[in-house]
């Protein structure tokens, strides 16, 4: 089965372009790492459908074209689940309806129920609470859980740890390395912050200015990260 195969050019503001040619693994978590306005989040938005980059750009996941020249598939038709560095909740529903929200729109029952989420997630306590009453952490557990109840065949992730303190961090971290071998779920995850990609990642995709600058396995390429990439990480 083939993996994600990618061949974009897509324009942004203040004349900001990103162009791959690139195939990532359709399994594990594959992080997209690079400093801030290298093009990671409008990756994403194109593999999602958030974004519609140039007529010649194509999108296939596995066996299935999401973008090809002629073609292109709304975002609603992919199965992709997308999660923010907020966690978007509806704010009229408490974490339990906002659940349901996901269940109820689901097209196709993958095995993943509601309780084995709220127990995967620790969420049983939240279950009646407002989104105004949770902290960042419980947020983005409940929409790390809301985007698994929908069924994705691919999961979005973009700095959902950004906003989140270091034990808050810590506890999500470990959750999403479970849960990608559990249910066998290729994940994407935007960061950068290397130190979260290297707890996380099987795959490291660097970029830089809209462009591909390395991919391959985490261990290959942490000892050749660019000074320069390093240097902007830690600013």
């Amino acid at each position: 089965m083939s993996g994600l195969s990618l061949r974009l050019d897509c324009t942004g503001e203040a004349d900001f372009r990103l162009q791959l040619d690139c195939e990532l693994p359709a399994a594990g978590i594959t992080a997209i790492y690079g400093p801030s306005g290298s093009g990671k989040s409008t990756l994403l938005d194109c593999i999602a459908g958030l974004r519609r980059p140039g007529a010649d750009s194509v999108v296939r996941f596995r066996d299935e074209y999401w973008q090809k020249p002629g073609s292109f598939v709304p975002t609603w038709r992919r199965r992709v689940a997308y999660v923010f560095q907020d966690a978007r909740l509806f704010p009229h529903l408490d974490v339990r309806q906002n659940l349901h929200y996901a269940l109820r729109r689901r097209h196709r029952d993958n095995g993943i129920g509601l309780q084995q989420v709220i127990s995967w997630l620790q969420l049983d306590e939240l279950q009646e609470h407002d989104p105004g009453a949770l902290s960042a952490g419980q947020g983005q557990r409940v929409a790390i859980a809301r985007a698994l109840l929908s069924a994705p065949d691919l999961l979005l992730l973009d700095e959902p740890l950004a906003n989140l303190d270091h034990a808050a961090s810590q506890q999500c971290i470990v959750q999403l390395r479970q849960l990608a071998v559990e249910l066998d779920l290729p994940m994407l995850y935007v960061s950068h912050d290397i130190e979260e990609v290297s707890q996380l990642a099987d795959q490291l995709v660097l970029l830089q200015d809209g462009c591909l600058v390395a991919r391959g396995s985490l261990l290959e390429l942490c000892s050749r990260l660019d000074t320069r990439l390093s240097r902007e990480e830690q600013a």
